[in-house]
């Protein structure tokens, strides 16, 4: 497939074939052996869009030929070649048709990193991959023709490219050139397997896969233009196509192949056999060689068809597979050219639930015309086995379709559609999202809509309170914006929810620019409701609706009068007014108020508590030390908002002239025309008659004002003050240098209007750390970008892959003009090659230049292990308990981690240990067994994970000293052992956590050594211990035991050498009291707030643990404390209740964590051992999700062993 560096997807796939005609189906199934790919070799990726040619193949001997017959082809009455019309657009919008003029003289070759391409110092033409002979052929062929335009159909992707001399045709033809002739009279436009082709008859000329508007343009670009031969460079695959007008040049035969597998995924019982049909055309009469290649490197048998005339063959051949795999298959061309078709990849999944598969597009994905626009999805929804598919369409406002089932009576695919109708300029994206049997959402399709192209008119309206809740009618005010890119008058009204239209009212625009429009609506009822303004003129916009809501008027009613005394003082300065109010309120309540200054200033907040209806008196006063005239009044804040009439007064000293303030404003420049930002000074002059402090502000006309600032006069005179603005589109209005105290007067409006001209330009820059990657899998790369944009704007981008995959569309926000760094990173689990790209969807098109990267992942043989064991020594004579030390070797072949554990021909068993190996080799282990009985045992090196291994058996005998014929006892006389157990307490009941104690005495007859062990009700048992009598009597042992929550049960003590003896059962009841905490004073259920019917539910907290063991390796004294270091990681707010696990089944009791915020916390704990062991501990997590964090190992040994 060709492709251009600027970003287009020619489909240059020049599939010829028949329309409706008879098929020649080949069979192939016998072509292919039983095929079972790895299982954890992923998909390649597909193949980028520019090809490179396949390596040479050794043809086996060919097959009897396969005699194609001349098809029967029902050919549609052919177009009349005369007055052939110029084909215009589809009406849901135009076709993006760009031009680049450059001058072929400075077209250059270059070579960036491997790939060559053709470019001038302005712009880049056309890249080449790695085929320098096909760029120096396309570079011979620009500067033959003379060719200086380069036209594109499409945005933001060319799917078509042709280039002109002067606007006219190149003439032709060129020596050696390969060309196939056109007829305007059979060119049409056809879908053939929902995919727009170009078609001249029975042949298949381009591909423009679901963009019928952009393949009805190139129809109408060819009839209209002249072109007669279209002509391509390179081979097996063209590089570049171009089309001309002249006459006839050399005919390279032409054959192409097309493949699908079906179903490209399975799931299902295996073995299963995949299908694949495959297509095959040629443009002339010819013998055609072809094999199927597989994607583990294997080629069939090649075999032969025989074309007497230009048509299409179908062949097909059958692949069959005994596991879960993914792989492809192509279908290779060996003569009379050597091409090959797309991988048709294939997935086998296993068969637990039916596979879903779902995609959709969107058409026109970029939308430029009169409004309303009508965006049309295409979905397609693939299953492998038979089911029922629950599927809804979501959109990027959060709206989501009605749910809707299809039925799959066996595995297939069924297309569905949806319909969205905008009223206004939009960039967004639909997508569909499976609810059953799997819960997945498919990838977006993004589209765009613009009204009118460069000539746009563009509306926002809003609502003033948008929350009402007072007196009816409630007036409601509507603020709007109209802004037009191009002079002209804009008829309008506005439409409201209850069905009523105003009277269309116009607005003449001289130039660019924003005007406000304005309307109020006394509403006389309680309810939600909107508004929107519509434009009916030049173009049908309308804005979103200015959604309002009037609620019943507040309750209790609340009102205030006030009075100042004097109203009017004449005498020395200061002067103090006092006022005098009346609060009534209509029941009992609590009210809240403050009083009001004309000079903006506010009391403190106040509250009066009304125990029944009626009224309060309120007062308060004003010292003024100047002459003024202002006002005052009562707000009140609560239960209700509303303000008493204002108490007017005046204070007018007698002896100097009355203060007297003036204020000018000028803004500079008053027009403003240049680049963006466009920055204008408002200056102005106020002046005072007298000595004062003026409290002033900048207002403007779009209803912003400055903050509040001072201005000191000592002696009457004038001072300058001044503030700047900068805008960013264009505008037309007023500042206003408006004085606040110590009295109010505005100055004059000073007009001003900005035209702002700038070009958007965005930049963007791309490259893979690191570019080539051998190790182990997976593979991480980093795809490191940088966006530049020359101005204030939100950058809409999204990174592209040659695997056709793309990540979500995200906002670089700019602030300003400068750089923004964005990242993306991928695993991979398999070699390849590919190549990513940073792609800027809006507010132009542009793209980056491909990042190339390499992943080689190194392959680790399988893991060997051995084990050896050796008993030392293999035969004891002495004094009882006799000790065997069992000493043994692991070896590995790599570096992994071995669980392995010791096992006893008594049948006792031996926790299981952890060894870890940084890189092949062997280590040493031991083992000491302690027998207080003769005879002959086995001990064997058992290796549990990740591979089950066994050393051979370690043989031992124990021998111990008979005593002497005096002290030998009689026959009759054996060691008698009796023992007993209790609990202590056996009931307990309070605050946790309980401590039971149990205590038991072992008592003998005669010297031995008694071999003993603890063992529970619930199946537990302590490792079994050693006791030493050097004479009769007896001793006392001890098991202590702690609870965390309430527990029933019992334990005995159980001797298991020299005789076997147990104790009763000593029963144990334990019952944890935790304190009442107080109950909450419940809410009246009239003042609960109510849920909102779409609040969100709380999202899922992930949670993540990992643990350490210090130390891991032990060998000293004992006991010894093992300290447990733990970090425990939430993604939001939530409390967390957790435990610490040993690998002999102890657990901790339990432990909790609040988190207010995504966060991560360390924990601990400390474990006293006081005998030898190896074995894990790991955190449990029990609330609010179920998780366990790494098992960190440790290794406990004595001193000296």
């Amino acid at each position: 497939m060709g492709r251009t560096t600027r970003g287009g997807r020619a489909n240059w796939l020049f599939l010829l074939g028949l329309l409706p005609m008879a098929l020649v189906v080949l069979t192939a199934c016998d072509e292919l052996q039983g095929y079972i790919p790895p299982p954890q070799q992923p998909p390649p990726p597909p193949p980028t869009a520019t090809p490179l040619p396949p390596p040479p193949v050794v043809v086996p001997p060919p097959q009897p030929p396969v005699v194609v017959q001349p098809p029967v082809v029902v050919q549609p009455p052919p177009p009349p070649v005369a007055d052939q019309p110029p084909i215009q657009p589809p009406e849901a919008g135009p076709v993006w048709v760009d031009s680049v003029s450059f001058d072929p003289n400075q077209v250059a070759l270059q070579a960036i990193g491997g790939r060559w391409f053709l470019a001038t110092p302005d712009v880049t033409l056309l890249g080449f991959e790695g085929d320098e002979a096909g760029a120096r052929q396309a570079l011979n062929v620009l500067r033959f023709y003379r060719m200086n335009q380069q036209c594109s159909i499409g945005r933001p992707t060319p799917l078509l490219q042709y280039y002109l001399v002067n606007g006219q045709p190149p003439m032709g033809p060129m020596p050696g050139e390969s060309a196939l002739p056109l007829d305007p009279a059979r060119l049409d436009v056809a879908q053939v397997d929902n995919r727009w082709m170009l078609v001249q008859g029975n042949v298949w000329v381009l591909d423009f896969g679901p963009a019928e508007m952009e393949a009805r343009a190139a129809l109408a670009v060819i009839r209209n233009s002249g072109f007669t031969h279209i002509c391509f460079v390179g081979q097996p695959q063209p590089r570049m196509v171009y089309f001309r007008a002249g006459g006839a040049g050399a005919l390279l035969p032409f054959v192409q192949a097309r493949l699908v597998a079906d179903p490209p995924c399975y799931s299902g019982p295996l073995p299963a056999t995949i299908g694949f049909r495959g297509w095959i055309t040629a443009a002339q009469p010819c013998d055609v060689q072809y094999a199927f290649v597989r994607s583990d490197g294997g080629v069939g048998p090649a075999r032969m068809l025989r074309f007497q005339q230009a048509g299409v063959a179908e062949v097909a051949t059958e692949l069959p597979v005994a596991q879960e795999c993914t792989g492809w298959l192509a279908l290779r061309i060996l003569a009379p050219v050597v091409t090959q078709s797309e991988q048709a990849f294939f997935e086998v999944r296993p068969p637990a639930r039916p596979l879903v598969q779902a995609s959709v597009i969107a058409q026109p994905p970029v939308y430029i015309g009169r409004l309303p626009a009508l965006v049309r999805f295409f979905g397609r929804i693939a299953v492998g086995q038979p089911c029922d598919v629950q599927y809804a369409f979501v959109r990027s406002t959060g709206a989501m379709g009605p749910v809707q089932t299809l039925r799959f009576v066996q595995r297939g695919v069924q297309h569905v559609t949806d319909d969205w109708a905008l009223h206004h300029d939009y960039v967004g994206w639909a997508a569909i999202r499976i609810l059953s049997p799997v819960d997945f959402t498919s990838e977006v399709a993004p589209f765009e809509v613009r009204s009118g192209g460069h000539r746009r008119i563009q509306v926002s309206l809003a609502a003033d309170p948008a929350l009402y809740g007072g007196p009816l009618p409630a007036p409601i005010d509507f603020r709007g914006m109209i802004a037009a890119s191009h002079p002209c008058e804009v008829q309008y009204l506005f439409v409201r929810s209850d069905g009523t239209f105003s009277p269309v009212q116009r607005l003449r625009f001289d130039r660019p620019g924003a005007r406000e429009v304005s309307t109020r609506w006394l509403v006389s009822r309680e309810g939600p409701g909107w508004m929107t303004l519509r434009v009916v003129a030049p173009a049908p916009v309308e804005s979103e609706q200015a959604a309002f809501e009037v609620r019943p008027a507040a309750q209790p009613h609340v009102r205030a009068t006030l009075s100042a005394f004097p109203e009017a003082h004449p005498g020395p300065l200061p002067a103090t007014v006092r006022f005098r109010g009346t609060i009534w309120a209509g029941q009992p309540c609590d009210v809240s108020y403050v009083f009001l200054r004309s000079d903006g200033q506010t009391s403190p907040v106040q509250t009066l508590r009304f125990p029944q209806r009626g009224a309060r008196q309120v007062e308060d006063s004003w010292t003024l030390h100047r002459e003024y005239v202002g006002w005052a009044a009562i707000r009140i804040l609560a239960p209700v908002r509303t303000d008493s009439p204002q108490a007017a007064f005046a204070v007018k000293p007698q002896g100097p002239p009355p203060l007297a303030i003036e204020a000018t404003l000028q803004a500079v420049p008053p027009f403003y025309k240049g680049p963006i930002p466009g920055v204008i000074a408002f200056r102005g002059a106020i002046r005072a008659t007298q000595p004062c402090d003026v409290r002033y502000v900048f207002a403007y006309s779009d209803g912003t004002q400055s903050a509040p600032r001072v201005l000191r006069f000592s002696r009457p005179g004038e001072q300058q003050v001044e503030e700047t603005r900068q805008f960013l589109v264009d505008i037309r209005g007023w500042a206003m240098l408006r004085v606040l105290a110590p009295i109010a007067v505005a100055s004059p409006q000073a007009p001003f209007e900005a035209n702002v001209k700038h070009e958007m330009k965005v930049n963007a820059h791309l490259k893979v750390e690191p570019p080539k990657y051998r190790g182990l899998a997976p593979a991480k790369l980093r795809f490191l970008g940088t966006l530049h944009a020359n101005q204030a704007c939100d950058v809409r981008y999204a990174f592209v892959y040659s695997d056709g995959t793309q990540s979500p569309p995200r906002i670089a926000r700019f602030a300003k003009e400068g750089n923004q760094d964005v990242e993306d990173a991928r695993q991979f689990t398999a070699s390849g090659r590919g190549w990513a790209m940073l792609r800027v969807l809006a507010p132009v098109a542009a793209e980056s230049d491909r990042a190339d990267y390499e992943v080689g992942i190194v392959e680790l043989p399988a893991l060997e292990v051995r084990a050896e064991l050796k008993a030392n020594p293999s035969k004891y004579k002495g004094d009882p308990p006799a000790v065997i030390r069992l000493k043994g070797t692991l070896r590995v072949n790599q570096a992994c981690e071995l669980r392995y554990t010791f096992e006893r021909s008594d049948g006792q068993r031996v926790l299981p240990r952890v060894l870890r190996f940084d890189k092949a080799g062997s280590e040493d282990v031991e083992h000491d067994l302690r027998i207080a009985t003769e005879g002959a045992g086995w001990a064997r090196l058992k290796v549990l994970a990740p591979v089950a291994v066994e050393s051979d058996r370690a043989d031992f005998q124990v021998e111990f000293p008979k005593p002497k014929e005096k002290e030998k006892p009689k026959e009759k006389d054996k060691v008698k052992v009796s023992v007993s157990l209790e609990a202590d307490p056996p009931k307990y009941q309070g605050p946790g956590p309980a401590d039971v104690q149990f205590k038991g005495t072992i008592r003998v007859d005669q010297p031995c050594v008694v071999q003993y062990a603890f063992v529970r009700s619930d199946g537990g048992q302590t490792p079994p211990r050693m006791l030493r009598f050097d004479e009769a009597g007896e001793k006392a042992v001890e098991l202590p035991l702690r609870f965390t929550q309430d527990a029933r049960g019992w334990v005995q003590l159980r001797v298991l050498a020299p005789e076997r003896e147990e104790s009763k059962r000593a029963d144990y009841a334990v019952d944890i009291q935790v304190p009442d905490k107080p109950k909450e004073k419940e809410k009246p259920k009239d003042q609960e707030p109510p849920k909102a019917k779409d609040e969100p539910e709380p999202e899922a907290v992930n949670v993540q643990a990992t643990l350490t063991a210090e130390p891991a390796k032990y060998a000293g004294k004992l006991p010894v404390t093992l300290k447990l270091k733990g970090n425990i990681r939430v993604s939001g707010p939530c409390r967390l209740t957790y435990v610490f696990v040993q690998s002999d089944g102890t657990v901790s009791k339990e432990y909790s964590l609040r988190f207010n915020k995504a966060d991560d916390k360390d924990v601990s704990d400390n474990w006293k051992l006081d005998q030898e062991m190896a074995g894990w501990a790991m955190i449990r997590i029990l609330e609010p999700v179920k998780a366990e964090s790494n098992r960190a190992s440790f290794e406990v040994k004595r001193a000296g062993k």
